[in-house]
């Protein structure tokens, strides 16, 4: 999926694919992204739906299911096409 942002044009710095770990140990990789709402850091697992429902404009901006799961986990490692980072310093991390 990231690298279907990156065809469409999507900076390197605006999606990548994080590695994130929660409190029981257990793994899971999601892309994080903040290109879609121009700034604000989103989490997108693979399993999210194609599209939102109709009724998430009358309620302002919508956040699936699949987001709210993805929240658990700390984010250990992320990487793109161009950069790789293992440190605790992933931007836009609020977690």
């Amino acid at each position: 999926m990231a690298s279907l942002f990156r065809a469409y044009g999507v900076d390197a710095e605006q999606v990548y694919i994080v590695l994130g770990v929660d409190g029981e140990g257990y793994g899971h990789a999601f892309l994080k992204e903040d290109w879609y709402y121009d700034g604000e850091w989103r989490r997108i697992g693979p399993q999210a739906p194609a599209q939102f429902p109709s009724w998430h404009l009358r309620f302002g901006r919508y956040k699936s299911h699949s987001a709210f799961e993805l929240d658990k986990y700390e984010i250990v490692v992320s990487f793109n096409d161009l950069y790789y980072d293992y440190d605790e310093s992933f931007p836009g991390d609020e977690n």
